[in-house]
């Protein structure tokens, strides 16, 4: 499944968090849906990557600057929302201190 990533400072990216919840809750839980996160310390911003499931809705949430991503399984990712065996289904591998 293709994903979408952009990234965010971190006053956007806790209140796309929130709202992504919210949309994660209305879609049901939605399996095909999954938020994974990357921090960048030295530029305070974080590396968020979606899932394309409902993509345009969750996109409408921070709008602009999303663009494909196709080699996500190299970097390593934190899981924010989605069910636990999002980053196997999706090919993405977790870091192991979060």
């Amino acid at each position: 499944m293709p994903l979408r990533s952009k990234t965010m400072s971190i006053g956007e990216w806790c209140r796309f968090q929130m709202a992504y919840e919210a949309l994660f809750v209305t879609c049901g839980g939605d399996e095909e849906m999954a938020l994974f996160a990357r921090r960048d310390r030295e530029k305070g911003e974080h590396l968020l990557l979606i899932t394309e499931r409902h993509s345009e809705r969750v996109e409408s949430l921070s709008p602009g600057g999303w663009a494909d991503r196709e080699q996500a399984c190299q970097t390593e990712w934190e899981l924010l929302v989605g069910h636990a065996d999002a980053p196997q289904r999706f090919g993405i591998r977790l870091d192991k201190r979060c």
